[in-house]
């Protein structure tokens, strides 16, 4: 088999890995709102991880094979996914069944207030959202509203009597106010965002067999899905901070969030005008 084609099936798969990976940890952190996710979340996480680390392989492999020497930049694809393999395996032998003691909480909208506060986990600091309703604290690990609507938040109580929210799914679409629209549209971005990212990966990885290092462009591409998917998040896991700091990391997020999407806008047109006059 020639060695162009050869790195062409390993650049696939090493979009395909990347793209699995991108698919745990929309999973994992309940990037998408619902009920699903929320029952077979860890058996979906574990599946997403576990075929990114096979395919990155197997690109690894293949560039192997095409190269006919061994280097570890192969199986960069790899490193990723493998990162979180030891955690998998923890789980299967250490993990609690969280699954079997949820719990349904029909909140509705004027009935509790959120809240985001600036904590320290570690050394990193970090934005922690919460909801405070009939006499009850309820902690979002992972998806939180944009503004307190009705919800069905599908819950787990934790050691302090808190129920900590990984899931949730609006009870009423009709009340959707304009600001929870706006909320759905940037979440539609990041969502584009995270799943474009890898996308650049098949012509990054034959660019640089081709003209080995050098200023590569398509990586361009990668780093602005990543920044706008990093501080999209960011700013989303701050919005409903009522605290001075956390409404300093909102404006910032925001101004950052913002900044990135008009950058990415003006290079579309510049690359657009390029190929017009071309």
């Amino acid at each position: 088999m020639p060695a162009a084609a050869l790195y062409i099936t390993a650049a696939v798969l090493y979009t395909v890995s990347l793209e699995f990976f991108v698919l745990f940890i929309m999973i994992s952190f309940q990037a998408l709102p619902g009920r699903f996710f929320f029952y077979q979340k860890r058996d979906c996480a574990r599946l997403f991880v576990l075929a990114a680390l096979f395919a990155g392989l197997a690109g690894g492999f293949i560039c192997y094979i095409a190269d006919g020497y061994f280097e570890i930049f192969q199986f960069w694809a790899a490193f990723f996914p493998a990162l979180f393999v030891p955690f998998l395996i923890m789980g299967y032998f250490f993990g609690d069944d969280t699954e079997s003691d949820t719990v349904v909480l029909h909140m509705k909208a004027g009935t509790y207030t959120l809240d985001t506060r600036m904590t320290t986990v570690g050394t990193k600091l970090t934005a922690v959202n919460y909801a405070f309703w009939k006499n009850k604290v309820v902690r979002f690990a992972g998806a939180v509203p944009s503004s307190p609507i009705s919800i069905r938040a599908f819950c787990r109580k934790d050691g302090r009597g808190a129920y900590v929210c990984t899931g949730y799914e609006a009870a009423e679409k009709a009340e959707y106010v304009k600001e929870g629209k706006k909320e759905s549209f940037h979440s539609m971005v990041l969502i584009v965002a995270a799943f474009f990212m890898p996308l650049p990966a098949t012509p990054m990885f034959l660019w640089y067999k081709e003209f080995g290092s050098g200023e590569n462009p398509y990586m361009g591409m990668m780093v602005m899905s990543l920044m706008i998917v990093v501080f999209g998040g960011c700013r989303k896991l701050s919005q409903n901070g009522r605290s001075a700091l956390a409404k300093i990391y909102y404006c910032l997020f925001n101004f950052m969030y913002y900044l990135i999407i008009v950058t990415c806008f003006v290079q579309i047109l510049m690359k657009m005008e390029e190929l017009l006059k071309a």
